[in-house]
């Protein structure tokens, strides 16, 4: 099985609330708890490249590691995603948008064969060198957090990986970290 980090292409455009502050930049990083009272933030389009691509892309980030979807490619992915995130509506200058609170949190990670850095001065996790998963805990079509990176970005399995290029959904970018 094969499992990727999953980001927005770095032709496309990206979001960020508006206004930029902290609060409305908070309410866009999500550890993969339901969110009951959410209240929809604002959002514009940042390029950060002149040459950008104009045409907004089907997937795009909110600061950094909140993925969201335009309504299309959300009609496209519900049925695959629906058990594993929660779709949370707000605005933007070109129309509505759905952010993805990720609530899969797989524990599928084997930490007996990967490589990881440790903060100095704990033992919290400062980032995976070498990734490895039980991958009977992951389904074909998945997409998950893990219980050490909930407020990073996303992984999805090659299945889903599939399902997003046949149907030409725009802005996806993979990172292959295992298999």
């Amino acid at each position: 099985m094969k499992i990727y980090r999953i980001y927005s292409s770095k032709h496309h455009k990206t979001y960020h609330p508006e206004p930029y502050t902290t609060k409305n930049s908070n309410a866009c990083h999500f550890d993969g708890n339901i969110i009951d009272n959410w209240k929809p933030v604002h959002l514009t389009t940042h390029a950060p490249e002149p040459q950008m691509v104009e045409e907004l892309a089907d997937l795009s980030f909110v600061c950094i590691d909140t993925p969201l979807l335009k309504p299309n490619a959300l009609k496209v992915l519900y049925p695959y995603l629906k058990n594993y995130v929660q779709f949370l509506e707000t605005t933007t200058d070109f129309g509505n948008v759905y952010l993805m609170n990720v609530i899969n949190i797989n524990d599928c990670v084997n930490y007996d064969e990967c490589d990881i850095v440790y903060f100095p001065s704990s033992d919290r996790i400062m980032r995976f060198e070498k990734y490895s998963f039980f991958t009977a805990q992951i389904n074909e079509v998945e997409i998950f957090k893990i219980p050490d990176a909930r407020n990073t970005f996303p992984f999805v399995t090659e299945g889903l990986k599939n399902i997003i290029e046949e149907n030409g959904l725009l802005g996806f970018r993979f990172e292959l970290i295992y298999g």
